[in-house]
């Protein structure tokens, strides 16, 4: 018998899941850069939730740059995302709207999945 292969974005919407009953429990709203977000923060993660509501700053000359080389729109950002940091850094940005179109803009494997999926925070 096969056994069935989770697909790399249904990982992450489970990850997705599981963090973002997280911080509707537990965050803050803090002040940030894109006004007020709703984050949570523990030894290990911190998880931030951005709605249609915060608007983000223009991108600098130099990040615009990069991205068209690179073949990316820096300027189309869905309505809705979830942020995970470890320790090293961002390993989880996953965005969507209201019409359930998802794009996993960054995803970086590692044992804090099981972490964050089993609420071991």
């Amino acid at each position: 018998m096969k056994k069935k292969r989770v697909s790399r974005l249904d990982t992450a919407i489970s990850i997705w899941d599981a963090a973002l009953e997280k911080v509707n429990k537990e965050g803050q709203f803090e002040d940030t850069n894109v006004g007020p977000l709703l984050v949570w923060k523990g030894d290990e993660f911190e998880i931030s939730h951005h709605t249609p509501f915060q608007k983000a700053p223009p991108p600098g000359e130099d990040f615009l740059r990069k991205c068209y080389a690179a073949g990316v729109d820096p300027t189309n950002n869905l309505p809705y995302g979830i942020d995970i940091w470890d320790m090293k850094g961002k390993v989880l940005n996953i965005e969507w709207d209201h019409k359930d179109h998802i794009e996993l803009r960054n995803f970086k494997r590692g044992e804090w999945e099981e972490k964050v999926l089993h609420h071991i925070w």
